[in-house]
């Protein structure tokens, strides 16, 4: 009762417009938004797509990885030569937050990835916002609370970062349900999600201060 926790969150006016934006129905779109770096690692996913593209040429012309943001620490092109996906991930850079969220509305599958070197409290920002989009997440992702998060909320589903196989076999079972029309947004409802909607965490930090002040006021 003494501990506040206030998490990234996310603001319920940023998606109001969803209706206005909608995936390409040609090509299955995953994608990723923020920084990219040695902790938020896309290589085991590239890997991944890489092996399935092998055994299934059919998929490289019906598959897009989209990183949107910015990548430090790393050459993200080297890395996606390296693996011949040229043609099938796609870079944007650093982007506003509107058009961050923008992106997150076009995509069939959102990208969350974390380090199996990462404390198990650690979330990133953005799974506030992948969960207010409604898109499926692909957690590639140690367990945690990230991992509790996307299951608590039943959002998507999740891979540990060293799971090669189980990574292969997640990826094909998402593109079928893509390909049969079957993969299909699954709304959390905004009133479970309301505790981390950030006017509700600014009213828990002002129910806080006026707890503070009137302890204070009473102690004098």
């Amino acid at each position: 009762s003494d501990v506040l926790t206030l998490y990234n969150g996310f603001d319920a006016n940023d998606f109001k417009s969803k209706a206005n934006s909608s995936p390409d129905p040609n090509r299955m779109t995953i994608t990723y938004t923020g920084t990219l770096n040695a902790l938020l690692d896309p290589e085991p996913l590239l890997k991944a797509v890489r092996i399935i593209i092998e055994e299934h040429p059919e998929i490289r012309s019906k598959i897009r990885i989209r990183f949107v943001g910015s990548a430090y620490g790393m050459d993200l092109e080297s890395i996606i030569h390296s693996f011949k996906l040229q043609d099938v991930v796609e870079m944007t850079g650093y982007v506003s937050h509107p058009e961050s969220v923008r992106a997150l509305l076009e995509s069939d599958v959102l990208l969350l990835l974390l380090s199996s070197t990462l404390s198990e409290g650690k979330v990133t920002g953005k799974v506030f916002e992948y969960l207010a989009s409604g898109k499926p997440i692909l957690g590639i992702v140690p367990e945690g609370e990230a991992a509790q998060m996307i299951r608590k909320f039943n959002a998507g589903s999740v891979v540990h970062p060293t799971d090669e196989k189980g990574m292969v076999d997640i990826l094909l079972q998402i593109y079928k349900k893509w390909d049969d029309g079957k993969l299909e947004s699954n709304p959390v409802c905004m009133q479970s999600l309301q505790k981390y909607e950030r006017r509700e965490q600014t009213r828990n930090i002002a129910k806080l201060f006026d707890t503070i002040l009137s302890k204070l006021s009473g102690s004098q």
